[in-house]
C-alpha cells in the first residue's frame, strides 16, 4: 500500500470517529450519594460526556437541549410534594436556560417538558404558556394543560375551560 493511501485512509478514519463522537446520542444516567440522586449524561458507548451535577432530574435531548431539574431551594411545599424547577442544558453541559421555570408536580408524576418545534411549555401560577429557545414568552400563560407541538399544532386547554 502506498503512503498516500494509508494517510488518506487514516485521515478519513479520524474524521469519521470525530463525527461519530460528536453526534453520539447522549442519555441521562443517575447515581445516588447520601440519600440523594443526581444525574449526568453518557454517550451511546457508555462514556461520560456530561458529569454528574447537582441536577436531580435529567431529560432526553430534544432539538439540542435537555431539561434538567431540581427541587426549589429553600424547600417549597405544594399539594403533592415539593416545588420543582427546570432549566435546559446544551450537549456540552452548559446551562443555557436557567433553572427557574416551575414544573407541574402532580400526584403521580412530575411533569417536566421538552422542546418541540422550537418551543417548550412552561408553567407558572397554575397556567401554561410557551417559551422559545431565546427565553422569550411567545404564547402567554393561559392554559391549564399543554402538550408538545407537532406539525405546527399542539393540544392545549384554556385555564378557564371546564370541559374535558
Amino acid at each position: 500500500m502506498s503512503k498516500s493511501l494509508v494517510k488518506s485512509v487514516s485521515v478519513s478514519w479520524m474524521i469519521l470517529m470525530l463525527c461519530t463522537t460528536a453526534s453520539a446520542k447522549l442519555t441521562p444516567f443517575y447515581e445516588q450519594s447520601n440519600d440523594e440522586w443526581h444525574c449526568g449524561y453518557k454517550n451511546d458507548i457508555g462514556k461520560i460526556v456530561i458529569p454528574i451535577k447537582k441536577y436531580e432530574h435529567c431529560g432526553d435531548f430534544s432539538e439540542g437541549l435537555a431539561y434538567v431539574g431540581e427541587i426549589a431551594r429553600p424547600l417549597v411545599e405544594v399539594q403533592s410534594g415539593y416545588k420543582y424547577l427546570q432549566g435546559f442544558i446544551d450537549e456540552t453541559g452548559n446551562l443555557v436556560i436557567p433553572i427557574e421555570h416551575e414544573v407541574l408536580d402532580g400526584a403521580l408524576y412530575t411533569e417536566f417538558k421538552s422542546f418541540s418545534e422550537g418551543l417548550v411549555a412552561i408553567y407558572r401560577n397554575g397556567k401554561y404558556g410557551y417559551m422559545n429557545k431565546q427565553r422569550e414568552l411567545v404564547i402567554p400563560y393561559q392554559y391549564q394543560d399543554a402538550q408538545d407541538f407537532k406539525n405546527g399544532w399542539c393540544s392545549k386547554k384554556y385555564a378557564g375551560d371546564k370541559s374535558q
